[in-house]
């Protein structure tokens, strides 16, 4: 199902807006902050406000269609989702990401981490930083 399937079947309507900002993060592979997101989309001529990047952001992140990544510095930007539960690895010098969807079953560990504190594991947010194959030639 692709993202305006997934958003027209659960009753959500396919704006300009929308449809503008998931172009623009499918395009690139660098997180972008909602101010980023915003000035490239007021370059290509949208109206779009800010308010709106943030609310259109929310939504697309509640149906995994946009992932949040959060730079070595803690500041936050979005790409395009990818299908199905999947992690991110962010490239600490150029900020270039990739998903991969091969991940170890995290069972034993949500287990103990239940244990420890009593709390009961919803969901979790896995990300790692290394280095693109281009930096790796520049940087090691």
């Amino acid at each position: 199902m692709n993202w305006k399937e997934k958003l027209a079947s659960n009753g959500h309507r396919i704006t300009q807006a929308r449809e503008q900002m998931m172009r623009l993060l499918s395009q690139t592979q660098v997180p972008l902050s909602p101010m980023q997101i915003h000035s490239a989309l007021r370059e290509q001529g949208s109206k779009m406000g800010l308010v709106s990047v943030y609310r259109n952001l929310n939504l697309l992140m509640d149906y995994d269609l946009v992932c949040m990544l959060v730079a070595p510095d803690g500041n936050a930007g979005y790409v395009a989702g990818g299908t199905g539960h999947h992690h991110h690895i962010l490239c600490k010098v150029c900020q270039s990401s990739a998903i991969f969807d091969e991940c170890e079953d995290f069972s034993e560990l949500i287990s103990k981490i239940e244990a420890q504190t009593q709390f009961v594991v919803g969901d979790h947010f896995l990300q790692f930083y290394g280095l693109c194959p281009q930096c790796q030639e520049t940087y090691v």
